[in-house]
């Protein structure tokens, strides 16, 4: 029987829309609103059913379509503006961060499980992914010689409703890789690069995708191929989906097969950056490596990969950490060992906090912190637990040091003076461009004081898409009823969406959440006051789909919500896409995060928010207890950093404290401002 033959069926684009293929196959149009504009004013109704896709979207178009543009000489000119404004950026060579990199190699890999760069390219789930994007969107800024290394998932991660009562449910869609902005990597013969690893003895190969961020080219490895067997193509099928033994079988295969990847690129990095300890393999390959290479033993080769690894871990708690059974590793890793010329329980011990104690699962992060000691490390929350128990010696990163990091060309709101426009809060903090940070030469100085934001967001041009969000978005809703019956949703009112950190397997530690705002007697009723003017509140929720935690979190929001009354409104969102953060932290006036400390990686939602000029009210915990200062006007502290050994008692004091700082100090705030400055100031609690 003939193998069935696949073809990719293009459009004919006339010559001089060619230039469009450079366009939409660098995802530098996921911060460039030029380029998204350009494709949106052809058929704005496709550009939204495509997901921002220009790939997909230039696919879909007419053939008369594209003949027309062809004739409309004005629209020619914007593509090739955007063309040679694009090969300049391409073409800057003049790092921010200067890296001898003489041999013309890339000189950093970063590693990564997830990638959040653009809603069309769904290989993300929350707040580890973004942050990983941004990496790659900033490196590609400063010009730094970077490529990323992930998987390709054939079904991303699930896009989520809600039912009327607030229950979660999810779908996969099924996405077609020659539809997005990726290229099949080909050597010279026109044949597909492969590598190539054993899960069990068994064959695993991959393909690899290729993605362009900017100057960036991030590598995917992908396992549906025709070599494997029809479990193993399912492989990468789900980002964060199966059990236990799938999960090892990822990491393997991102960390081991990632470096085999890059060898099989021609690519050899001198460093290797791992976020989070998904991708810890990858220095065990590397150490493999070595000890081949130039016939070193395995301490001496460990300690040549210490000196050239960074580790990036954002959470000690236990459940934002893999934990495996040593049987499972076993499995995988027997054989292993021995290429490195350990013992089984050598290696084991590797990934145990207490060597001497069989019955302990063998952990990633401990991995990461044991194996590679000499490394520099990049630890969120160093003051206590995983980190400080394994390597006593570990340091804890300077104030100003997070390995979080914001880009703000993506995140800022044009309405606000984004970059290029000069929004003072960017300038305050980021520079003139907005794009600068404080690692590279000739930054501005951290600022000992900020403008102060707009706390009326949703006037400033940005909440009409919020308020049309609201309108649209909502699973259930608690709404005042306006004059002909219909709720009235009206950008007028101060807008507060609630936020709890992002309930992925990266980082899923246990957190107030909604129950911190809910738990209060008559809490629904605080929850929107209206003694100074009304308020609006609204909860997005996107939990792991493997936890009910999360989604009975979700529910009793909804169960929450307090009768109809006028000018107050309540809310949680049927659905959350890429599209729907962006709109929150563009047009809500306060961003509330509730987490439960010490829990918080880092909230990288209030990061996003405070892009926009958003004022932050949260715990002291993640980033904002290094940002908030009491004096700075950028928001306020619920509590001050104090910790109770009883959960339901701490949720019970930041309750309280929280209703009355939004009673007596924000929603006041908000009605008694001026009509163009705000007097927030930010107190302690």
């Amino acid at each position: 029987m003939q193998p069935l033959r696949v073809y990719s069926v293009v459009p004919n684009l006339p010559a001089k829309l060619k230039p469009l293929w450079e366009l939409a196959y660098n995802l530098v149009f996921s911060w460039n609103d030029d380029i998204v504009s350009l494709f949106a004013q052809v058929d704005r109704k496709l550009w939204r059913e495509c997901y921002g896709n220009p790939v997909l979207f230039l696919n879909r178009l007419p053939q008369r379509t594209l003949e027309t543009l062809a004739r409309d000489d004005f629209f020619v000119e914007r593509v090739n503006d955007l063309r040679h404004a694009l090969e300049a950026y391409l073409a800057r060579a003049n790092a921010a961060i200067a890296i001898p990199n003489g041999d013309g190699s890339p000189l950093v890999a970063y590693f990564s499980l997830e990638y959040g760069i653009a809603q069309c390219l769904p290989i993300y789930s929350g707040g580890l992914g973004i942050l990983a994007g941004d990496h790659l969107k900033s490196a590609s800024d400063l010009c730094v010689p970077l490529v990323g290394v992930g998987l390709c998932y054939q079904q991303g991660y699930f896009r989520q409703y809600l039912t009327p009562d607030g229950w979660q449910q999810e779908r996969y869609p099924i996405y077609d890789f020659e539809q997005m902005p990726l290229s099949l990597c080909k050597d010279a013969a026109g044949e597909r690069i492969m590598c190539q690893v054993h899960l069990k003895d068994e064959p695993v190969f991959a393909q690899i995708w290729k993605a362009q961020v900017g100057r960036v080219p991030l590598y995917l490895l992908d396992t549906n191929v025709p070599e494997n067997q029809p479990a193993t193509r399912q492989l990468t099928n789900r980002l964060y989906g199966g059990d236990l033994e799938t999960r090892v079988r990822q990491e393997y295969l991102l960390g081991i097969g990632g470096i085999r990847a890059l060898e099989a690129l021609g690519l050899k990095p001198k460093v290797i950056h791992m976020n989070e300890g998904h991708s810890a393999f990858a220095g065990l390959e590397r150490i493999a490596n070595f000890m081949s290479r130039y016939q070193l033993p395995f301490e001496a080769a460990m300690e040549l990969v210490a000196s050239s690894s960074i580790f990036t871990t954002h959470t000690p708690v236990p459940a934002g950490n893999d934990r495996f059974p040593p049987d499972l590793i076993q499995a995988y890793f027997e054989t292993y060992a021995h290429r490195l010329g350990l013992a089984f329980k050598v290696l084991l011990a590797l990934g145990r906090e207490d060597p001497r104690d069989d019955s302990e699962h063998f952990c990633m992060t401990v991995l990461a912190l044991k194996a590679l000691p000499l490394q520099q490390r990049r630890v969120q929350a160093p003051r206590r637990g995983l980190a400080q128990d394994v390597e006593p010696r570990l340091e804890p990163v300077p104030r100003g040091g997070r390995a979080h990091r914001r880009h703000h060309q993506r995140r800022a709101c044009p309405h606000l003076g984004g970059p290029g426009h000069g929004h003072p809060l960017l300038i305050a903090t980021s520079g003139p461009t907005g794009a600068r940070t404080r690692t590279a030469p000739g930054c501005s100085p951290r600022p000992t004081s900020f403008p102060t934001p707009n706390c009326g967001a949703p006037t400033n041009g940005c909440g009409n898409g919020w308020s049309a969000t609201c309108a649209n978005g909502c699973a259930t809703s608690c709404w005042p009823a306006g004059p002909n019956g219909r709720s009235c949703k009206t950008p007028r009112k101060c807008s507060i969406p609630r936020r709890s950190p992002s309930a992925s397997p990266a980082a899923s530690p246990p957190t107030s959440g909604p129950t911190c705002c809910s738990r209060t007697r008559n809490a629904s009723s605080r929850s929107c006051p209206t003694p100074a003017g009304p308020s609006s509140s609204s909860w997005p929720a996107r939990p792991i789909p493997t936890t009910t935690k999360g989604k009975r979190s979700s529910r009793t929001w909804c169960s929450c919500a307090p009768p109809p009354r006028a000018g107050s409104a309540w809310s949680s969102w049927k659905t959350t896409t890429w599209k729907s953060p962006a709109i929150w932290s563009k047009g809500v006036d306060v961003w509330l995060n509730t987490p439960r400390r010490p829990f918080e990686a880092c909230g990288t939602s209030g990061m996003k928010a405070v892009c926009n000029g958003v004022l932050n009210c949260s715990t002291l915990d993640g980033w904002w207890a290094e940002a908030y200062r009491p004096d700075n006007s950028i928001g306020w502290a619920i509590g001050m950093g104090e910790e109770y050994e009883d959960a339901g008692y701490q949720d019970f004091v930041e309750s309280q404290t929280l209703y009355n700082i939004l009673e007596n100090e924000i929603i006041p705030t908000f009605y008694d401002r001026g009509t163009a400055t705000c007097r927030a100031t930010g107190s302690a609690r």
